[in-house]
């Protein structure tokens, strides 16, 4: 079963790390906040890279990782490129018994009097990353104000309905006026087809920004999504699908207007190790395909 990701506002306090969020933009919500991860710039460029989301993943019959977090950054300037290594994926994982955080869930009904101090000492205003780590690599850039990544099961029981905005106008024709374009056009101009079907399972929930579904199958937004090149995580296991960031994050967000060189992609699709093992580091580096619109 997949579970599709939709935006909801929420008070700023409760997408804070106490609360153990999945949301979008603005800052990170470090799990590991004592020991945030130490170099956030594009490995091909070393522009600074941008926030787009986190999730809240934890694997529950795995006492290392009763708490979990995947968190996305991106490099725009290598995004505007449509360069396959835009992405970075950061997993960070706890066992329920530790030293950052109460064994009891915490309320979220009521902002705390008194919230923990989760920040260092010395730390950047924007993300709380210590000021030593910030002179290092920076801060991730801060896109705009955070919202809270709410979840439900994917229906294909609703009507379609028609996309809100999407970058290639086939997607606002009907199925028959796209069986006619199609049969007008010569044999080298044929319509992507596994484009298609993205758009046709999209339709049911345009505003999805996400996609969830551990150790399933990604929807390919165009040819070419090659599972088997994903390369091994680092204790041997081979990594699985376990969610795709959907091109709706771009407009639920609102980004265009604020920021409008921000590049436009198809869908982040992103492999994690199945064995969520434990590395030598708090924050572990996954593996993500960018792909993106022509």
């Amino acid at each position: 079963m997949t579970d599709l990701g939709f935006l909801e506002e929420a008070p700023q306090w409760r997408l804070t790390s106490q609360f153990f969020p999945s949301k979008a933009a603005g800052s990170p919500a470090w799990l590991d906040y004592k020991n945030v991860p130490g170099e956030l710039k594009c490995s091909s460029c070393s522009s600074q890279l941008s926030f787009l989301l986190q999730i809240y993943a934890p694997f529950e019959e795995v006492d290392r990782a009763f708490h979990r977090t995947v968190t996305v950054l991106a490099c725009l300037p290598c995004m505007k490129k449509q360069s396959p290594a835009a992405v970075k994926v950061l997993r960070c994982q706890l066992p329920r018994v530790n030293h950052l955080y109460p064994s009891t869930p915490p309320d979220e009904e009521s902002e705390p009097n008194n919230l923990p101090d989760f920040n260092c000492p010395h730390a950047c205003s924007q993300c709380n990353i210590p000021h030593v780590v910030e002179k290092k690599s920076g801060c991730p850039i801060i896109l705009r104000r955070a919202f809270d990544i709410v979840t439900e099961p994917e229906s294909l029981s609703k009507k379609p309905e028609k996309p809100v905005e999407i970058k290639t106008s086939i997607t606002e024709m009907s199925n028959d006026e796209v069986a006619a374009l199609e049969k007008d056009m010569s044999e080298n101009e044929k319509i992507d087809h596994v484009f298609l079907a993205f758009r046709n399972r999209v339709a049911h929930d345009w505003t999805q920004v996400l996609r969830y579904q551990r150790n399933g199958s990604p929807l390919p937004i165009s040819s070419g999504l090659d599972s088997s090149s994903v390369p091994k995580c680092s204790c041997g296991l081979g990594r699985k699908f376990e969610f795709q960031v959907m091109p709706g994050l771009i407009h639920e967000l609102g980004l265009f207007g604020e920021q409008p060189s921000l590049p436009d992609f198809g869908t982040i699709v992103v492999f994690t190790c199945p064995g969520t093992c434990v590395g030598s580091e708090s924050y572990h580096e996954e593996h993500a395909i960018v792909q993106y619109i022509d």
